[in-house]
């Protein structure tokens, strides 16, 4: 949608002027104004689910010298156990911590003015590919108050969504006038989040564009050569650190390739559908295997696929650099395509990256599809009725982000609400063992702790300390269901060929569950021999082990501390 008339063109940007700079900074202040409105009702929440994780992670709060070494070392027990190689988001984490330990507020409004940041700089770029500053500007408000990035902005620990968007955006802004700031801004950003891989594919487009629209100007590529050493250091770490961390295996897996090719595709179909209407927002998604030919997501999918791709090729036959964008919304996919598999497959904050580019990719085609208008009057017809739709859409997806903000208060609000949007799923059945559990109901609440269990789900530690399962907690069923959990847990770490404090803490806990109490003690031995800042408990519970009644089950007691869950 072209809004508006810019004497600049995708194909040949031009510099930010002092006056322009200037001119552009009460949008910022517009966007932080607005996210801290739409944000407010998430401000006060807790932490949730992975916050204990990685906000609570013993190398985070206690970010000595030593400990922030090992936050650096892609093979360390920190970056193991923080389940990917994204230093700066620990560091991070790390200074919050130091700054304003346990004050949640102060987490939830650090995302939102990141996230208001990341969206004007994604608004400059798209100024700098250039379109209107209202359509750019307008283009950012979308994605401020788009329903998707709720989940990227109101959980606690995942800053770094918006930190490495910021982070890629400015190195794209930077990349044609100050190549080494933007290499390093670039490098910040694969050290702050791995997909920020689809800035890459950005560049080099960008880069052949400009060539192209400069004819016999010398290439600038050596910078970008760069980029690419970079991503393969950072990239091979990454690798390295998901291997040792474990990837999680699919919830629902594919029963051939075939299934798996278009439940792959479906999953492009699925972010495309939500990227255009905001629907199917929701934490903890768990979609069902494209198992038909005639599956609508990946009918979907692959003509969302194919019709992006080929508007690539073209716009960069041409020599456009709209080309750039939609390559940017492709490479963004590429890592949560499900190639390597995650826990949940589909999750509302990895369409982060991947609509910025969408975004861009629609509203430069909507500036050409508008130039080739012949009339005046229809041009400013056209470009009126897009301001109009582009306002309603932003004051539509700024009601729902409100609304979903509030989820994010509490864990049971967010297992709430994912229970409603997937009922076959681990929320669903979880919430559904804990009623069964508190009216007393064993076989029940087995029935459903189980069918969370037969979907990968494992962390049954929940099941130990929740108050809703004490009516049921020394029942024989309930035990034999614990005990089973404790024995996939034993399986899985005596796979594992490197393990942290926290590992050989779990497989400790397990041995005891199971009555295995010499195996619990070498394994407390061995957590020991390893050094860190589990020290100390490591210590205590091998004492504790040494001195208690053989066999005793260690049973996390209701209340315990979140880094010792």
């Amino acid at each position: 949608m072209g809004l508006g008339s810019t004497n600049a063109s995708a194909e040949h940007p031009t510099p930010l002027r002092p006056n322009a700079v200037r001119r552009r900074w009460p949008p910022l202040l517009a966007y932080l104004a607005l996210g801290l409105v739409l944000y407010a009702p998430s401000l006060p929440g807790g932490p949730i689910s992975d916050d204990y994780g990685f906000l609570l992670n013993p190398w985070v709060i206690d970010p000595s010298p030593r400990h922030l070494l090992e936050i650096l070392d892609p093979t360390s027990q920190a970056t193991i156990s923080l389940r990917n190689y994204a230093p700066v988001r620990a560091l991070v984490n790390a200074l919050e911590w130091r700054l304003a330990a346990e004050n949640a507020p102060v987490y939830h409004a650090t995302n939102v003015a990141t996230h208001a940041l990341a969206c004007w700089l994604v608004a400059l770029l798209l100024i700098q590919s250039g379109l209107p500053e209202v359509t750019a500007f307008l283009g950012g408000a979308f994605l401020l108050v788009h329903p998707a990035q709720v989940e990227a902005v109101a959980w606690m620990s995942q800053i770094w969504n918006a930190l490495a968007m910021a982070l890629g955006a400015g190195a794209l802004l930077a990349q044609r006038n100050r190549p080494r700031l933007a290499f390093a801004l670039f490098a910040l950003a694969l050290l702050t989040r791995p997909t920020s891989v689809c800035f890459l594919p950005a560049a080099w487009i960008r880069a052949f564009c400009w060539r192209r629209a400069r004819a016999g100007a010398p290439p600038r590529f050596a910078g970008l050569a760069a980029w690419t050493l970079a991503l393969a250091v950072v990239g091979a770490a990454e690798l390295a650190t998901f291997h040792d961390a474990g990837a999680a295996a699919r919830f629902e897996p594919a029963p051939d390739a075939l299934a798996k090719a278009r439940t792959l595709v479906a999953g492009f179909g699925r972010y495309v559908a939500m990227a255009v209407t905001g629907f199917g927002v929701s934490p903890f998604q768990e979609p069902r295997v494209a198992l038909s030919w005639l599956d609508p997501w990946w009918l979907l999918g692959l003509a969302a696929g194919a019709a992006s791709g080929a508007r690539t090729l073209v716009c960069l036959a041409r020599g456009r650099e709209e080309a750039a964008w939609w390559a940017w919304a492709l490479a963004a996919f590429a890592p949560i395509s499900q190639l390597f598999p995650f826990l949940y497959p589909t999750a509302d904050r990895y369409l982060y990256f991947m609509l910025p580019g969408l975004l861009g990719g629609a509203l430069l085609a909507g500036q050409d599809a508008t130039r080739r208008i012949a009339s005046p009057d229809a041009r400013r017809l056209a470009a009126l009725v897009a301001v109009a739709c582009a306002a309603a859409a932003i004051g539509a997806f700024g009601i729902a982000t409100y609304a979903r903000s509030a989820i994010w208060l509490s864990e049971d609000r967010v297992l709430a609400d994912a229970a409603r949007h997937f009922p076959h799923g681990v929320a669903a059945n979880l919430l559904a063992a804990r009623r069964a559990a508190s009216q007393g109901d064993v076989d029940a609440a087995v029935a459903a702790i189980e069918a969370c269990r037969a979907r990968g789900w494992d962390y049954y530690t929940y099941l130990m300390s929740h108050p809703a399962f004490e009516p049921v907690r020394g029942l024989p069923a309930f035990q034999a269901s614990i005990a089973r959990f404790a024995d996939g847990v034993i399986e899985t770490e005596t796979r594992r060929a490197r393990k942290t404090q926290l590992d050989w803490r779990d497989l400790a806990q397990a041995y005891q569950i199971r009555g295995r109490d010499a195996e619990a003690a070498a394994a407390l031995e061995q957590g020991i021999a390893l050094g860190g800042p589990l020290d100390a408990s490591l210590r205590a519970e091998l004492a504790r082990l040494r001195s208690s009644t053989p066999g005793a089950a260690a049973i996390m007691p209701p209340g315990a501390p979140p880094e010792e869950r």
